[in-house]
């Protein structure tokens, strides 16, 4: 019992931070779950203008990417040419206590946006914040993308690996290519587009994962586990060894990847696209 309210404690700490990251007043977590659905942070707050800051960085500068940010919207998606198009939104009013960097380094293009607490001490801190990286088409080694609050959605990008983090907020993937870590603190984890040719681990600390397989691969296995909370897989051709109501391990065939959900507090789903 104890440790299932401590879960709760750290949802509502995480909502209460989130809330003040924002710059949102307390009454309005319902604003917040919408704007992060958005991927988009204090959309309609602030002055209601907004200032946009750009980087391009040709694409045979570099192989892997890191994104780094606060409180940020951040969307990942390809590019039309052959440069990357990194573009920051910022509200004006939280534009000054907001830093923008984008460089490569050793082949890593390194995308860091950092927001001075010191500055906003006596400011509202209100205003929209979304970060939009867009990169050219081609196999990167690696991806890692965090952020302490908001939602991360990236589309349509191929690497080795990705690693993406949310300590707040969500994490929405689709028709990604490799091996996937997905972990959020507090917030939902959904997945489209996903073809078992990689490995993909998703967790939540306290939310919801859904998962969505395009087909039913020929190989791979499966652990779903859920410590308070339901799991369900509504998946075809799957053997179970442990079909129970919060845990689901199996295989499709031997060999193959791995699919593995784990969360504390909240459910998983997967299920097949239709």
């Amino acid at each position: 019992m104890m440790s299932l309210v401590h879960k709760y404690s750290v949802m509502i700490s995480s909502l209460l931070l989130a809330v003040a990251l924002a710059g949102c007043s307390s009454g309005s977590v319902d604003t917040i779950v919408k704007d992060t659905e958005k991927a988009t942070i204090g959309q309609g707050s602030g002055s209601g203008v907004t200032t946009t800051r750009t980087e391009s960085v040709k694409a045979d500068e570099f192989d892997s990417i890191v994104v780094d940010a606060e409180a940020m919207g951040i969307i990942v998606e390809p590019a039309a040419g052959n440069s990357a198009e990194i573009e920051l939104v910022t509200d004006q009013a939280v534009e000054k206590q907001i830093t923008f960097d984008a460089q490569v380094k050793d082949r890593e293009l390194r995308v860091n946006v950092h927001e001075d607490k010191k500055w906003n001490a006596n400011k509202s801190g209100r205003g929209e914040r979304k970060l939009v990286i867009k990169l050219p088409g081609k196999a990167y080694e690696h991806c890692s993308v965090s952020t302490a609050f908001g939602t991360v959605k990236a589309s349509g990008i191929q690497a080795k690996s990705f690693d993406i983090e949310v300590n707040a907020g969500s994490i929405e993937t689709s028709g990604i290519i490799g091996e996937m870590k997905l972990h959020v603190t507090t917030g939902e984890i959904k997945v489209d587009g996903y073809k078992m040719d990689h490995n993909l681990t998703a967790q939540s600390e306290v939310g919801n994962i859904h998962i969505t397989l395009d087909e039913s691969p020929a190989a791979g296995s499966v652990n779903l586990h859920s410590k308070v909370g339901s799991v369900t897989a509504a998946v075809d051709h799957i053997t179970y060894d442990v079909d129970s109501a919060n845990r689901k391990e199996g295989a499709f065939g031997p060999g193959g990847s791995s699919l593995e959900a784990d969360v504390e507090v909240g459910s998983i789903q997967v299920v097949m696209a239709r």
